[in-house]
């Protein structure tokens, strides 16, 4: 999904809640939206294999050291709003 300021983000649904990342791993800036998301609440990047927290985007594998950055969001209804880039964590 492409966010109004271009930013490309993924939504993220886990059965701890929906998060919403930036679609690119910082390891290389590869989209993570072509990952895979574990059981364990983990987006995996399909290309080097670094893994992150999919709720707090906290880097937990490497070979990327930095944690990918969320994005603030509520669900109003039927609708997901998207907000500002938060804090990690």
């Amino acid at each position: 999904m492409t966010l109004a300021d271009g930013t490309e983000v993924v939504i993220v649904v886990c059965p701890s809640g929906i998060a919403v990342l930036a679609d690119e791993c910082p390891h290389q800036g590869l989209p993570l939206s072509s990952g895979a998301l574990g059981a364990d609440g983990s987006i995996e990047c399909p290309f080097h294999g670094a893994r992150f927290n999919a709720m707090t985007g906290a880097c937990l594998r490497g070979p990327a050291t930095d944690d990918v950055p969320r994005y603030a969001s509520t669900i109003v209804g039927p609708s997901l709003h998207i907000g500002p880039r938060v804090a990690p964590g």
